[in-house]
Formats: C-alpha cells, sequence, structure tokens
C-alpha cells in the first residue's frame, strides 16, 4: 500500500496532462504505457486502477478540456451569434492551440469539441430538443470549429474580434459565394 496515496482524480490528471505533453512530440500510437506512467510520474499499477488503455486517458483529458472551458466561459450560455462570446472562444482556443491541435492530430477532435460546446450551451439537452434545433446547435460549433481550427493552424494571425465579427457574420447571413 502507498505510503502517501495520491487521489484517484490526482493521477488521472496527472496521466492526461502527461498525454498531452508527450502528444505534442509524437502521434497517439507511438506513445506507450511505460513511457506515459514514466512521465506522469506514476506507476503502472495506477494506471490500470484508472484507465484501460491510453486511449481512455484521450478521452479522460478531453472531458477535463471541455469542463475547463465551460467552467472559465464567463457567459451564461454559449451563443456562437455573439461577437463578444465568440471573442472569448477564440481567445480560449488561441491560448489552448497546442492541446486543440493535438486532439485534433489524435483523431478525437470532433467529440471533443462537440462535448466543449454541448457543455457551454447550458440547457442543450440533445435527448428532449427537436432534431433541428440540434442539427442548427451543431451546424454552428462545426462552423466555428472548422473557422478556429484553421485560424489557429495558420498561427491564429489577426485580431480575435475581427474574426469573430467575420464568423458571426457568416453564421447569420451566409456565405457569399465568390466570382
Amino acid at each position: 500500500m502507498d505510503k502517501h496515496p495520491v487521489s484517484s482524480h490526482a493521477v488521472k490528471k496527472k496521466l492526461s496532462d502527461a498525454l498531452f505533453e508527450l502528444l505534442d512530440d509524437k502521434g497517439i500510437g507511438s506513445v506507450g504505457i511505460s513511457e506515459l506512467v514514466a512521465h506522469a510520474g506514476v506507476s503502472r499499477s495506477s494506471f490500470y486502477r484508472n484507465f484501460d488503455s491510453i486511449d481512455d486517458v484521450l478521452s479522460y483529458g478531453n472531458q477535463l478540456f471541455a469542463n475547463e472551458q465551460a467552467a472559465t466561459c464567463p457567459y451564461d450560455v454559449t451563443d456562437l451569434t455573439d461577437v463578444e462570446c465568440v471573442t472569448w472562444h477564440l481567445r480560449f482556443w488561441k491560448e489552448h492551440a497546442s492541446k486543440i491541435l493535438t486532439l485534433t492530430h489524435s483523431g478525437e477532435a470532433s467529440t471533443s469539441f462537440i462535448n466543449m460546446f454541448e457543455i457551454g450551451m447550458r440547457g442543450f439537452d440533445s435527448e428532449s430538443e427537436d432534431w433541428l434545433t440540434i442539427s442548427e446547435q451543431r451546424f454552428a460549433v462545426g462552423a466555428f470549429c472548422g473557422l478556429a481550427l484553421t485560424w489557429i493552424e495558420n498561427g491564429a494571425p489577426g485580431d480575435e474580434e475581427e474574426l469573430a465579427h467575420h464568423y458571426c457574420n457568416m453564421l447569420v447571413n451566409g456565405i457569399t459565394a465568390k466570382q
């Protein structure tokens, strides 16, 4: 028995943080459990007490990240047609660009990004909402994620507020075909 037991949450967080650090340099298939536990500073048995696989650690990290976005968001409800709200989310994504790019390259991005916004869209209930409302909300999330991801992949150039105006304008008014 450990002389100084560490809470299950603390072990899970250490493993999740270590995985994201390792994934900055290599792909998900390149990280082994031995390397992960060594980097996290926990025992192999602690890993297996909390997770079945590295994919489970990644899923847990995704959920922590989604919860962090929801907890730090200053808006009661995420409204992806509100320029100020979108600006805040762009700043959050820019601040966490490395983690978002890691999620994207690991193949976990789409689920994680939807979760990030459904948590923030307080009152959103995919089981009680009609399919059209759900599809509109997911369209807005998908449009935001596509725009924000392309933006951070290109080094997040320009001003977040200007990009938020552009996004909101496209979402509300549609995309104008260029001749």
